[in-house]
């Protein structure tokens, strides 16, 4: 059974608009969706998580108010692209890329509850994205949500 991370805000992490809720990526939209489209991302490791918020947070006095949570779903949810799928600049790090386009399709077709996608920061590692409408989100298990310290020079 395939582990990814998600990291959230602690504030929000046991409520409706938290862990899973997508709602950041949909008020924003992200590097696999436009603004509009909710979905959850998640890393293939803690290390690729922590390394995703701390390059998208300008201000690092909010890292420690994040919690992290385990996140187990079955073989049979992940669709996989690798990089060879994925058009020439699919890592291009700019909103409304063609990476969004490609997410925003997957989302549309509900083709699976997670896509499985290599991260645009380190290419040979993978982010998962999770398609809360899916009808099989049931079975995404969301486990050991606890507290996420960064290293205070990071933190300051």
């Amino acid at each position: 059974m395939p582990v990814a991370y998600r990291i959230s805000k602690a504030k929000h992490a046991n409520t409706e608009d938290g862990l899973m809720s997508g709602k950041g990526a949909h008020l924003y939209g992200g590097h696999w969706n436009t603004a509009g489209n909710a979905v959850v991302y998640m890393s293939g490791t803690l290390s690729l998580a922590m390394l995703e918020i701390i390059v998208h947070t300008s201000d690092t006095n909010l890292l420690n108010s994040y919690v992290v949570a385990k996140v187990e779903f079955g073989n049979d949810l992940v669709q996989t692209l690798k990089i060879g799928d994925l058009p020439e600049e699919w890592d291009d790090t700019s909103l409304n890329s063609a990476a969004s386009d490609i997410g925003d399709i997957w989302l549309t077709q509900s083709s699976s509850c997670i896509l499985c996608v290599p991260s645009a920061l380190v290419p040979s590692e993978l982010n998962y994205l999770c398609n809360r409408s899916h009808p099989d989100f049931s079975q995404v298990i969301v486990n050991e949500i606890t507290p996420l310290k960064f290293d205070a020079k990071f933190a300051h």
